[in-house]
């Protein structure tokens, strides 16, 4: 009886093992044929197996300013956030640590961005371009005053998502300075991530950025399924196989501000007067406020101002082929040449916008699309991310711009009476300052 009863238990563990190394192999056969590269496929098997027997921590969630907030004590790509939702700079200094408190000697500067700044590619919360950008202003702090550079960057954020979070929530935290890294993300939602989603159009300043929040929230899309513990791949299987795919598009064509959008993308393909707006936004306030802003526009890996190394290269076709074109969205060169005339549309943007604010002097607008050109060592992860030093590089190359804004630099905020925008304050244009408009 025992003998058969074991036998029995065995025969079961067998079918349920063969089972699922079929469902195993069919699960990444379909990633493949879906363009995944084989060693993503695999770690993808690997996610399933951990979901099924870890419990789930977010590591960001809805927040109604900017729609996605990082989740306090969790980690984003293994750097911690902090118990006040944004990562920290990797040290344990508490006077640099306070927050939102604001001692008298901190000068706070706020650094806003979207993944490249809130230190994707990073190794540790010590090597993003905020904790970078805080260390070399210490390293020549004078006078007992210490340089606080908060890491504002957030999964997908944009200048749209940016001047809500500046306007609506860090206006009040008293910040010195205000610095905004853009330039990939903005064209990306302009671009490409509706047709990911496989939709028509995108919609303008939509805070959701993958479009997938808004859905979950009006009760649209189905909640996904945790993988089952002993038929883990099996289970999974069967849930991409039966899932209906909800996302169509008439759950957004009812919303209005969608359908608007969609008259606008006929017009400007590329977003520009999206970004020049919301970048106009933060830069008029900044000025009224007689509040330092820099507002940098980002490299890109397609413009041709560095010779790539073969391991960049092979690490930004994957990403293209794993996250970016997973949809079969466009083909690489596409991509590549789509992203670069974006880039130096973008470069017209920040110079047209440097001209109206440059009699301002404490608002500048500055491209660093040749940061890289004169650096062998590799700086990209991907197409862009930044590894470590890509992240010190572009904090060096910020550190001038930042120290001529500083309290007694040669491009000091202005004494002035509240200006019109475009205005020239007592009359005179700083040194350095852009022409008139």
């Amino acid at each position: 009886m025992i003998h058969r009863a074991f036998s029995l238990i065995l025969r079961v563990l067998v079918v349920i093992l063969a089972l699922e190394v079929l469902c195993f192999g069919i699960l990444t056969g379909l990633d493949l044929m879906a363009g995944k590269s084989p060693a993503r496929a695999l770690k993808n098997r690997g996610r399933e197996m951990i979901t099924a027997w870890k419990r789930l921590v977010l590591s960001r969630h809805f927040d109604p300013l900017c729609q996605v907030r990082q989740v306090p004590g969790a980690r984003y790509y293994g750097l911690e956030v902090n118990s006040h939702g944004f990562l920290g700079n990797g040290h344990t200094d508490s006077l640099l640590n306070t927050y939102p408190e604001k001692p008298d000697r901190l000068y706070r500067i706020i650094l806003l961005g979207g993944s490249s700044v809130a230190g994707l590619g990073a190794v540790g919360n010590q090597e993003t371009i905020p904790a970078f950008l805080e260390s070399l202003l210490n390293k020549g702090a004078r006078g007992g005053k210490a340089f606080q550079v908060l890491n504002f960057g957030s999964p997908g954020g944009y200048t749209a998502t940016e001047a809500g979070l500046l306007l609506f929530e860090l206006a009040h935290v008293q910040p010195d300075m205000v610095i905004a890294f853009d330039g990939y993300n903005d064209l990306w939602n302009a671009l490409f991530e509706y047709k990911r989603i496989g939709l028509p159009h995108r919609a303008d300043n939509w805070a959701d950025f993958s479009y997938l929040n808004y859905l979950y929230l009006n009760g649209l899309l189905p909640e996904r399924t945790r993988p089952l513990k002993i038929f883990t791949f099996t289970s999974m299987l069967l849930d991409r196989v039966t899932r209906k795919n909800q996302f169509r598009e008439e759950l957004l064509l009812a919303n209005p501000h969608y359908r608007q959008s969609g008259m606008t993308e006929e017009k400007d393909p590329f977003g520009l007067s999206l970004t020049t707006q919301n970048l106009d936004a933060m830069a008029s306030w900044c000025a009224l406020k007689r509040l330092p802003m820099l507002c940098f526009l980002q490299p890109n890996a397609f413009n041709g101002k560095r010779v790539l190394s073969s391991p960049e290269q092979g690490r930004i076709l994957d990403f293209f082929n794993t996250n970016t074109n997973r949809k079969g969205i466009t083909t690489f060169e596409e991509y590549g040449r789509k992203m670069s005339e974006g880039f130096s549309l973008l470069e017209g943007v920040y110079q047209s916008l440097g001209r109206k604010y440059g009699p301002f002097g404490h608002i500048r607008f500055i491209s660093l699309a040749d940061a890289f050109s004169d650096v062998t060592a590799d700086t990209y992860v991907d197409d862009c991310h930044l590894a470590g030093m890509g992240n010190l590089v572009i904090a060096k190359k910020m550190l001038p711009h930042v120290q001529a804004l500083l309290p007694g630099g040669p491009l000091t905020v202005p004494r002035m009476t509240t200006p019109g925008i475009g205005s020239r304050p007592g009359g005179q244009r700083p040194p350095g300052a852009g022409a008139a408009p």
